[in-house]
């Protein structure tokens, strides 16, 4: 039995022309700004649950 074997394809080939790949350290960047900002939505989140959970106590 014959196994096919496909090319491997290059990921920047899929890249468009005229589109230019922003480098490492900027997308470093962006990951991290992504992480904090997702960070400081579930510190806030934090914050309104605990402030509810003090409400219920208190009310």
């Amino acid at each position: 039995m014959a196994t096919t074997t496909r090319p491997r394809r290059n990921r920047r080939s899929k890249a468009r022309r005229g589109i230019e790949v922003p480098d490492l350290q900027t997308q470093l960047e962006e990951l991290f700004d992504s992480v904090w900002q997702a960070e400081a939505g579930w510190r806030f989140d934090d914050r309104i649950d605990l402030a509810l959970k003090h409400a219920r106590r208190s009310g």
